[in-house]
């Protein structure tokens, strides 16, 4: 059901699904999904709504240490 870094493989499974699976609520859940494929870490192929997603890997997370938000100081210029 995951998909391992560098995978192409597709994911389809409703949200319901994967948050059993990740031990987490479904919006919680949603919510997660939804901010990744924002960032384009994951990209959902289904257009669709109502239909389970269609996942699958979109741009590499950051390498450790990688600011994923902005400083502080950045924010406030």
């Amino acid at each position: 059901m995951y998909l391992p870094k560098g995978s192409s493989r597709l994911c389809r499974r409703p949200c319901s699904e994967l948050a059993a699976k990740l031990v987490l609520d479904k919006s919680v859940t949603g919510r997660q999904l939804q901010d990744a494929t924002d960032r384009g870490y994951l990209v959902n192929l289904e257009t669709r709504r109502g239909r389970p997603a269609r996942i699958v890997l979109g741009d590499p997370m950051p390498e450790n240490g990688e600011a994923v938000l902005p400083e502080t100081g950045e924010l406030a210029a």
